[in-house]
């Protein structure tokens, strides 16, 4: 059976948002094992992710810049 927080979040939501809870229902195997972390842990989870797409964002720029020889 689902979890009983998801069902909160569908019933709040989905009323004003009607596809917001898709997603999440899709991906609850996923989500749920994320959601099992304690908190501490969570936030550096999604800390590392937010560093990586930090640093991730000069190498895009550099790619596409076009005063950069070929």
């Amino acid at each position: 059976m689902k979890d009983y927080q998801l069902y909160t979040f569908d019933e709040k939501w989905n009323g004003k948002y009607h596809k917001i809870s898709l997603p999440w229902w899709a991906n609850w195997a996923n989500l749920s094992t994320y959601f099992k972390y304690p908190q501490e842990v969570r936030t550096l989870i999604y800390t590392t992710n937010a560093i990586e797409n930090f640093n991730r964002q000069p190498q895009l720029e550099i790619l596409f810049d076009d005063r950069l020889p070929d």
